[in-house]
């Protein structure tokens, strides 16, 4: 039963460290109310910014700020996307969402403008696990929090008060991003779509997604459904309790395989100190039959809370704790640049991350040509993954296309 399991370590989630940020070149930077301090992602489409809103009386507050490049606004599709997410994603009110507090215009640049995440990447703190697997109770927070803010998503009304319910289609460990304080929110919907809607702005055989979480009836084509989700949690919480990727192999045809048919072990099969109760709730949300799933993601939250609380608390004191001490040396370095960002009295832009090594996502295109960089400061890897988490995935998903069976799209959030 054990080798059914793949055997693709979780260290593919894993992103490169970067040294320590060199000396920033100040340059002036305004968009609206908001100065541009850090350039952290850059791709085709657009632009991420750390940025600060200074108010009166030394307020101030940290946000990402996403641009969309000028020499994209040509091609009207790009800017009905754009403007697509920032509507969908402003609508999606949730603690276990990250937020967008802005979208507008000036002086012909489009932005959106979103709550900044201070924590980690579910991915990256599955590539740091200090055991083979995380502490049971600790994964179950973790989904436990990302079922409720998709709960959220599937139920959501328009303005009328009318049901549309959001799919985000793309749920997997990038998308996943866990504060110090030990709360989880989900990012990046930018390839979400309404329940029961056509695949409106993609094109007919196309598949969005990362394969190894997609489900069946996502791989098959079917209209979306917050099944999938629920599938995708599944996925992810399998993951988390036994250090092991689940359906990933070396290529995306026999990835697709095991998704369709390979036997599921139980999680205890693999780690058998595992409680027997998450081996039932993890195979009830893979049911390879929607039909047979958890009926929504708030019963899958519901009984991994009932699980948790068998402890005596609802473990976010357990999450804050292991992932402070995992990151304690990232944690640290990202509040002191912080700090030391605050006290400029100009912003500073950054140059763009480096590129990841190889994961789960298809490579980006390549960015549009005659862009001058200007030179700046480098930022740590924590804080560009704190951004790129919440904000530089929304960019992937306007201007990646995959095929049928296709490479995952690049939603993974830049190093």
């Amino acid at each position: 039963m054990r080798e059914q399991a793949s055997q693709t370590p979780l260290d593919s989630h894993a992103r490169p460290t970067t040294p320590p940020p060199a000396r920033a070149r100040r340059s002036a930077r305004r968009l609206d109310r908001y100065d541009l301090m850090a350039r952290v992602a850059e791709g085709g489409m657009g632009e991420v910014h750390l940025a600060l809103r200074r108010g009166s009386r030394d307020f101030r507050r940290w946000v990402a700020v996403k641009l969309m490049h000028p020499d994209v606004l040509g091609p009207s599709l790009y800017v009905e996307m754009f403007e697509r997410e920032a509507r969908l994603a402003a609508r999606l009110d949730d603690p276990h969402i990250c937020a967008v507090h802005d979208f507008g215009e000036t002086d012909g640049t489009h932005f959106l403008v979103m709550e900044y995440l201070h924590g980690q990447s579910l991915g990256d703190a599955l590539s740091r696990m200090r055991t083979p697997g995380l502490p049971p109770r600790i994964a179950a927070r973790i989904v436990a929090d990302a079922a409720r803010g998709l709960h959220a998503a599937h139920t959501h009304r328009d303005d009328d008060g009318a049901p549309l319910p959001v799919v985000h289609r793309d749920v997997s460990p990038q998308n996943l991003f866990v504060l110090y304080s030990g709360t989880t929110k989900v990012v990046d919907f930018g390839i979400a779509r309404p329940a029961g809607h056509d695949q409106q702005l993609t094109r007919t055989g196309e598949v969005r997604g990362k394969v190894a979480y997609m489900a069946p009836e996502q791989l098959r084509g079917h209209t979306p459904s917050p099944a999938m989700d629920v599938w995708a949690l599944g996925v992810v919480l399998w993951e988390c309790l036994t250090g092991r990727r689940l359906f990933r192999e070396a290529t995306d045809a026999e990835t697709i395989t095991r998704v369709l048919e390979a036997p599921i072990p139980t999680p205890r099969a693999v780690r058998a100190v595992l409680p027997g109760e998450l081996d039932e709730i993890t195979l009830h949300a893979l049911s390879r039959d929607p039909n047979t799933r958890y009926a929504s993601a708030l019963d899958l939250a519901r009984d991994l809370e009932a699980f948790i609380t068998l402890g005596g608390d609802d473990g976010r004191d357990a999450v804050a704790e292991y992932l402070t001490h995992t990151f304690a040396a990232e944690k640290s370095a990202r509040e002191r640049l912080l700090r030391t960002l605050a006290r400029d009295e100009a912003p500073a832009d950054a140059d763009p991350a480096p590129t990841p090594p190889e994961t789960d996502a298809e490579p980006a295109p390549e960015p549009l040509p005659t862009r001058t960089q200007p030179r700046a400061q480098h930022l740590p890897a924590a804080l560009t993954l704190a951004l790129g988490a919440a904000a530089a995935g929304l960019l992937a998903g306007a201007w990646i296309r995959s095929r049928a069976p296709s490479p995952p799209v690049a939603h993974a959030a830049p190093a």
